[in-house]
């Protein structure tokens, strides 16, 4: 009988690669888990993780060959909308817009206190998020706190 577990273990990938395999190690024997389990693995695709001589891929692979790498499909997905929001000039144009002005206002303790009485005074409890360049789903969020301001 074979059965599947599925884990997600969110690492730093801009760890140093002896960490984040020990940290992956770590992880497994606590949870008495083993690499003799692990039928793949999946990761952002940076270079330390996914390098197949030097990387975190080719470590876990001689713990266990079989293991199978896969770029994650949700990193994969953002740097397509990353591409395609830097080809279109108004998308592009106006997310410059909104991350200058919410730097705008949070580079400015004085700003920041303004923007707090506008808040006050117009019964929103909307706060500036900050915006992210790498994270579609941020971007999403920080769009839509802009709408509601």
């Amino acid at each position: 009988m074979i059965t599947c577990q599925l884990m997600n273990i969110f690492l730093d990938s801009m760890l140093l690669l002896p960490l984040l395999h020990k940290v992956l190690t770590d992880f497994l024997v606590r949870f008495q888990f083993s690499f003799s389990y692990c039928c793949g693995f999946c990761t952002d695709g940076a270079s330390n993780v996914s390098g197949v001589l030097n990387g975190l891929q080719a470590r876990v692979r001689q713990s266990e060959p079989k293991a199978v790498h896969i770029h994650c499909f949700a990193h994969s997905l953002n740097l397509a909308i990353q591409e395609s929001m830097s080809i279109v000039p108004d998308i592009r144009d106006a997310l410059i817009v909104f991350k200058d002005i919410i730097k705008f206002v949070k580079d400015s303790p004085k700003r920041v206190a303004v923007f707090k009485g506008f808040q006050a005074e117009s019964d929103t409890n909307v706060g500036l998020r900050p915006f992210c360049p790498t994270k579609w789903y941020i971007r999403v969020s920080f769009v839509e706190t802009l709408e509601k301001l």
